[in-house]
């Protein structure tokens, strides 16, 4: 005879492990640049997200038109490119 307990059990060790190998959550806001050259921009940024959403063990927020506010609160890793031309 099976104890009633043996069910709860499982139901404990499959949310356990469902939580274990969940996915970590990744913001992904606006790249901050003082270059002119936004067609470069928008390049860059969109081929970093991309990149970004094949990672394994990632899910990733498209926020890419909002800039990024370090006093916001969130549970999320926050993630912002930035880039600086060379003015040789």
């Amino acid at each position: 005879m099976q104890s009633k307990k043996n069910p709860a059990l499982k139901i404990i060790i499959l949310f356990l492990a469902t939580f274990a190998f969940s996915a970590e959550t990744v913001d992904f806001f606006a790249t901050v640049s003082s270059s002119k050259d936004s067609n470069m921009i928008k390049m860059t940024t969109d081929l970093f997200f991309a990149q970004f959403q094949t990672v394994d063990g990632y899910s990733v927020n498209d926020r890419r038109n909002e800039n990024y506010d370090p006093g916001a609160e969130t549970r999320n890793i926050s993630f912002y490119a930035e880039i600086q031309e060379d003015t040789d």
